[in-house]
């Protein structure tokens, strides 16, 4: 086996592992996310995801990016709750005069 063909095969089995182990690539990233691959780079050059660098190669762990996506969902329901809350509020006092 040349040098080549066994960095090929390292790099097969390595996929296979990550799957195993919780790592997923960028495609399963963007599908996980539930985002386009540009978005998912403008978010990963803006630090807003969980990512890591093995290589040239971007990896996620699938365990990070589920409780990031329930850390993102809260944070939207927190700033909808808070809008509702001014807004009502707001609707409150223009009745009032």
């Amino acid at each position: 086996m040349d040098a080549r063909s066994f960095l090929f095969y390292k790099r097969e089995e390595f996929e296979r592992q990550g799957d195993v182990m919780g790592w997923i690539n960028f495609d399963d990233a963007c599908r996980a996310v539930g985002v386009y691959g540009e978005e998912l780079h403008r978010m990963v050059n803006e630090g807003e995801v969980p990512v890591y660098k093995m290589g040239t190669e971007l990896r996620f762990k699938s365990e990070e990016l589920e409780d990031w996506k329930l850390m993102r969902r809260t944070e939207d329901e927190e700033t909808k709750q808070i809008f509702n809350e001014r807004f009502n509020e707001n609707e409150s006092t223009d009745t009032e005069l």
